[in-house]
């Protein structure tokens, strides 16, 4: 279940719990959603892809931006 970044008030909300990662991955659920993996599914997606589909991404990542400058300190950096 997805959860806004803030709060009614503008405050941010607590990241979600892994056993909530758990919950949306154990019947074949993915964190994803359809626009991707953002900052609050950076975890989530350990567990669900493993570390090495992780490692191609990073690969592919690192192979397609060797300088690093496409989304600096996002997810696969």
């Amino acid at each position: 279940m997805p959860r806004p970044a803030s709060g009614p008030d503008g405050e941010p909300r607590p990241l979600p719990l892994i056993g909530e990662w758990d919950e949306a991955l154990s019947p074949g659920g993915t964190v994803t959603g359809e626009h991707g993996v953002g900052l609050l599914q950076k975890r989530g997606l350990a567990a669900e892809t493993g570390p090495g589909v992780l490692a191609l991404h990073r690969a592919v990542k690192t192979a397609l931006d060797p300088a690093g400058i496409f989304d600096p300190g996002k997810i696969f950096t």
